[in-house]
């Protein structure tokens, strides 16, 4: 409804928040099982609102980017998250940076443009490192690891360490609480949220997670991360 309200002109809304709409509402129409009603407006709608702002930076970009979502990460779609990318850094916006080179890097490589591909997904992996955005660090990393396409950082611990550490088998590696904690972790919650839901402190949550990461000589919580969500010890996110 409230997609709706902007669409239509009832509510005054800022290109930010008009962009991000457009690009949602791109991401929802693409799922096929999506239960459709008369409360969701196509896309156009928005991109209509949009276009009437080009020219702008911050438009510019959403426009570009929901034009890059709508091709999704097909063979052709690179040059397209491409322009987006490159929006975005004219911006100085880091988040939609990292994922734009994320989308650009697995468009890429379906294209078979290693080197292109490369570029896109070390920098989505730099940038999602610096922001600790770990769930967009385990989608690329996941995303490099399963093409070879790039080389991992060198201050990070590379794929075969990190398969070495799951070897040593985690549940001898880490105590009870230890695994418990880097099991809520993984699920992307803060150190405040897993003491709440283990009922202990945040403070004591940081010094698990410190040993943790020292036992898996990793670190940071998203290479954390990654080992967790390799050795399958991640279900689906439970509510708060």
């Amino acid at each position: 409804h409230a997609a709706r309200a902007l669409a239509m002109g009832g509510v005054v809304a800022s290109d930010d928040e008009i962009g991000s709409l457009a690009d949602a509402l791109v991401r929802a129409t693409s799922v096929e099982d999506l239960e459709r009603d008369d409360g969701i407006p196509h896309p156009d709608e928005l991109r209509g609102r949009l276009a009437r702002g080009a020219g702008q930076p911050v438009v510019d970009a959403w426009r570009t980017t929901v034009a890059a979502r709508a091709l999704g990460q097909s063979a052709g779609a690179g040059p397209a998250w491409a322009e987006a990318r490159h929006a975005w850094r004219g911006l100085g916006r880091a988040p939609m940076l990292a994922v734009t080179s994320w989308h650009e890097g697995v468009a890429r490589l379906a294209a078979g443009e290693q080197d292109l591909a490369r570029a896109a997904l070390s920098e989505a992996e730099a940038i999602a490192e610096r922001l600790d955005a770990v769930s967009l660090l385990v989608e690329v990393r996941a995303t490099v690891a399963s093409a070879g396409a790039a080389e991992p950082p060198v201050e990070a611990a590379s794929s075969d360490e990190l398969t070495d550490v799951l070897a040593d088998d985690l549940a001898d590696l880490l105590t009870t609480r230890e695994t418990e904690v880097l099991s809520l972790v993984a699920l992307g919650w803060t150190n405040k949220r897993v003491g709440e839901e283990l009922g202990i402190g945040h403070r004591t949550v940081a010094t698990h997670l410190s040993r943790v990461l020292a036992k898996l000589e990793v670190s940071s919580r998203g290479e954390a991360t990654v080992v967790a969500h390799r050795a399958g010890m991640v279900g689906e996110p439970r509510e708060a």
